[in-house]
């Protein structure tokens, strides 16, 4: 400590008596005698301050997965954003129902309900809760359920029918096809749904589900702030291109729709 003192009085007094204008020695040659003589003070010292730096971040709501990031932050020039629940509030609703083949909402619904009571995914808790709105008894959830991250949910109920939710992607790789003995205006219906979720049963179309969830209140100003710091602002959904392109016009930034997890 005592020659780092003195090497940082001697670049003071050098750059004073000469006219040198090479202040940053003055605090990077004293660092190297503190290094040189003792690096173990220095070696323990790091690993303290990037957890306190990362417990810091994350009282403020910022996760940090590694410790390196917080040095390669700085050279960040863009921000990449989710949607559902990020953008927007992350609680979607059914705003829509459409049936096909003389279903009734409520017989659509019950089957439904009977494969997305046991997930917690956003667009499942929505379900549930149209179902309940629309006086739908909860009964026991469907066996053999089996999540597909990005694409939907399939399961049966007691008697071997198979029920099917997801993407119209997702229907038509599971052999159902989405477009098969539609009129004309049944077809328009289903264009009509900015974020439709198709349910079919026993190998048919049953009806689709139309869900919307709303901009997260603020979240424009903080767009429009991080833009003005100079970051470019990308937002990625697997929802729509239709929807995505709504929310991105809103808030004025690029994205990219139908992306997978």
């Amino acid at each position: 400590m005592a020659l780092a003192g003195l090497t940082a009085v001697g670049w003071v007094a050098f750059n004073l008596i000469t006219g040198a204008n090479q202040w940053l020695q003055t605090i990077y040659a004293p660092l190297s005698v503190l290094v040189i003589g003792y690096p173990c003070g220095i070696g323990l010292s790091t690993p303290p301050v990037k957890m306190r730096a990362i417990s810091i971040a994350a009282e403020k709501g910022v996760l940090i997965n590694d410790a390196s990031a917080l040095f390669a932050i700085t050279k960040a020039d863009t921000i990449v954003l989710d949607k559902t629940g990020t953008i927007t509030e992350g609680r979607p609703r059914v705003n829509k129902i459409v049936t096909f083949g003389g279903r009734s909402k409520q017989l659509t619904l019950e089957h439904a309900v009977s494969i997305e009571m046991g997930s917690s995914h956003p667009i499942a808790n929505a379900i549930v809760e149209e179902a309940k709105k629309n006086g739908i008894k909860l009964k026991a959830s469907a066996l053999n359920t089996k999540q597909f991250p990005g694409k939907g949910v399939k399961g049966s109920l007691n008697g071997g029918y198979e029920i099917i939710i997801g993407t119209q992607e997702f229907l038509k790789e599971q052999g159902i096809d989405t477009t098969a003995n539609l009129t004309e205006e049944e077809s328009q219906k289903i264009q009509s749904i900015d974020s439709p979720v198709f349910v079919a049963f026993n190998g048919k179309l049953e009806g689709v589900f139309g869900i919307s969830d709303n901009i997260r209140q603020g979240i424009k100003s903080t767009i429009k702030h991080l833009m003005q710091t100079g970051f470019n602002i990308i937002m990625l959904t697997g929802d729509t291109k239709a929807v995505a392109e709504k929310v991105a016009s809103t808030l004025g930034i690029r994205f990219e729709a139908r992306m997978s997890p």
